[in-house]
Formats: C-alpha cells, sequence, structure tokens
C-alpha cells in the first residue's frame, strides 16, 4: 500500500469526488456495500432482461459484468 496525496473535491455522503496525482479527471470513491448494492442492482436488471431485446440483455450483462469485476478487484486488495 502505497499513501499519496490527492486532491479532495467533496466527501459529502457515501463517497468522495478526488483526483489522483499525474491524472487529468477526477474520480470517484464508493463505499464497499454502495459498490456491492450497485452490483446487485445490476445483476438484478440482468435477470429482467431477459424479456426484452437482445441488445438490452447484451447492454445488461456487460453492466452486470463491468460491476461484479470491479467487486473482485476491490476483494483482491481487501483481504
Amino acid at each position: 500500500m502505497n499513501k499519496i496525496e490527492v486532491e479532495l473535491f467533496s466527501d459529502q455522503g457515501d463517497g468522495a469526488i478526488l483526483r489522483l496525482p499525474e491524472r487529468k479527471f477526477s474520480g470517484l470513491l464508493l463505499q464497499e456495500d454502495s459498490l456491492r448494492n450497485l452490483a446487485e442492482m445490476a445483476e438484478r436488471v440482468h435477470m429482467l432482461s431477459n424479456n426484452g431485446s437482445d441488445e438490452l440483455k447484451e447492454e445488461a450483462a456487460l453492466l452486470a459484468e463491468s460491476l461484479r469485476d470491479l467487486c473482485s478487484w476491490y476483494e483482491s486488495f481487501a483481504e
């Protein structure tokens, strides 16, 4: 783990808006529970999309997969 200085734009609520050194754009910091909630919602949307168009099913699957990947990435550092 490295300790660095970041620019903090807001830390209201359950997350923060910050910018890492050498980065052009700011980023969003989410608490683990917020990330998991988003991933669970995406999984439900994916399941419900089965009655929709092929495009909807594909996009819902990509969203769910992306959030699952973020959860896995987080878990690999949280242990």
